[in-house]
């Protein structure tokens, strides 16, 4: 029987995907069995590839938050993958190596 209780919420910078796409994806985990299950994923449209220092964190209200790395953006989203806002603090070439929502600032 499976127990899929754990969950997995990272980064997929996605340089062997074909084309390279960066995404935000969850897994569930069944760590006894050593097994794990795609649950959620988001991609990015149009795509956004950052080959390096990518970020994900999901936030208590259920969105999550993506920051793209070697590309410099932000972006959070809901659940069913909406986009609820962006930011892009400088243009290109910059870096963003992690960003946090900080629960004291809003």
């Amino acid at each position: 029987m499976a127990c899929w209780k754990n969950a997995l919420t990272l980064f997929d910078n996605g340089a062997s995907h074909q084309p390279p796409q960066s995404r935000a994806v969850e897994y569930q985990l069944d760590v006894p069995a050593r097994r794990a299950r795609l649950v959620w994923q988001y991609n990015a449209s149009p795509p956004i590839f950052a080959a390096a220092m990518g970020f994900t964190q999901r936030l208590s209200g259920g969105n999550t938050l993506v920051t793209y790395g070697a590309v410099p953006e932000v972006r959070e989203v809901n659940a069913a993958g909406d986009l609820q806002w962006t930011l892009r603090p400088f243009e290109q070439p910059g870096l963003i190596y992690r960003s946090f929502r900080i629960a004291s600032l809003y």
